[in-house]
């Protein structure tokens, strides 16, 4: 097979989602595809690199071809690749290599390919991961989208519903998901709805509700600054984010006694978020 033509197909907006899956791997074999995706997933090139995720199809690989894949994911080259910068184009690299984590730890599920401690694995490392992003960009022009937040909590959310999931770890999956949401820097393209469908996930397997309530209590920054000072912008971008993340949830939530005191809980906290961070300063 040509791979110079096939990397210039993979950039060509004609033949996006039109690449030939069957005929790569028959022509490539399992470790050559397995190659062609981890040198690519990264890409800065967007055309590339979605169609590069989109060839990540399970159906193309045996089960020890995706565990092999998982675990190359989870590598200091892939999910955390450049980790601590807020720009560059390592991101690209990271938040695609999250979304690759995701969908193997849910096929892994369905299909029962990974082991407790292969899953366990990728819990620990996504979670990690999680805790530590910065760049929280979403679309980056010329580049296509980084969204690092936002594929990260599918990651989060894909680790989440998998049978595997140990309660205990809740609160280490609040606690990243209060890592971003507890951020001067403002949710730009609906990671927080992103994020709430982790914490949704978390109910649905029955986290209760006082431990929901305490959580979201300790969700609003006490403001450092005087309402109305140029000084009291950063803690103003946090309790927006604290807000529309506190929105997202209410919507996010399944039917349920317990979701419905929540939604109700998150109803009556945030009339009165703006006056909790201000103490007795009134908006």
């Amino acid at each position: 097979m040509n791979i110079e033509k096939l990397m210039d197909d993979m950039r060509n907006e004609y033949l996006y989602g039109k690449i030939d899956i069957a005929k790569i791997v028959e022509e490539l074999g399992s470790q050559g595809f397995i190659k062609l995706l981890l040198e690519n997933t990264g890409s800065p090139h967007s055309l590339l690199r979605e169609n590069i995720l989109g060839l990540v199809e399970i159906d193309y690989l045996s089960h020890e071809d995706c565990i092999e894949l998982l675990h190359a994911y989870l590598s200091e080259g892939h999910l955390f690749n450049g980790l601590g910068n807020k720009d560059g184009d390592t991101v690209f690299w990271r938040s695609f290599s999250s979304l690759c984590v995701g969908y193997f730890v849910s096929m892994g599920g369905e299909r029962n390919f990974l082991s407790q401690d292969q899953y366990m694995a990728a819990l620990d490392k996504g979670l990690e991961y999680m805790s530590k992003e910065v760049d929280k960009r979403g679309f980056v022009m010329g580049k296509g989208w980084a969204h690092a937040v936002g594929h990260g909590a599918d990651m989060l959310l894909a680790l989440v519903k998998h049978a595997k999931f140990p309660m205990e770890y809740a609160d280490k999956v609040l606690g990243c998901i209060k890592f971003h949401v507890v951020s001067n820097d403002r949710f730009l393209d609906g990671e927080e709805k992103r994020l709430a469908k982790v914490v949704s996930a978390l109910i649905d397997k029955e986290l209760g509700e006082e431990a929901i309530t305490k959580w979201i209590d300790d969700l609003v920054p006490r403001a450092r600054a005087k309402m109305y000072t140029d000084e009291s912008y950063e803690d103003v971008k946090m309790i927006f984010n604290v807000d529309y993340f506190l929105m997202s949830l209410h919507f996010a939530l399944e039917e349920g006694v317990v979701s419905d005191n929540i939604r109700k809980y998150i109803k009556e906290f945030v009339a009165t978020l703006w006056r909790r961070a201000y103490s007795d300063e009134v908006v």
